[in-house]
């Protein structure tokens, strides 16, 4: 699934169901809630299209 940011980044989220249950979020750098959480069901981001200062970044977003 691709989800655009209010910032502009594009990112490409991806699902992964677990047995244990993890909650937890995806934040860009802005500081926007990309995806959030709660259940065994979780998240890994991808950036597929982001900003200049992105360059040489290998993160522009954290984990929760």
């Amino acid at each position: 699934m691709e989800t655009t940011c209010k910032c502009g980044r594009i990112w490409r989220l991806t699902d992964h169901k677990f047995i244990v249950r993890d909650p937890g979020a995806i934040i860009c750098k802005c500081g926007q809630t990309l995806q959030r959480w709660r259940g065994s069901l979780t998240w890994s981001a991808e950036l597929v299209n982001g900003l200049p200062e992105d360059e040489g970044n290998p993160t522009p977003c954290t984990y929760e």
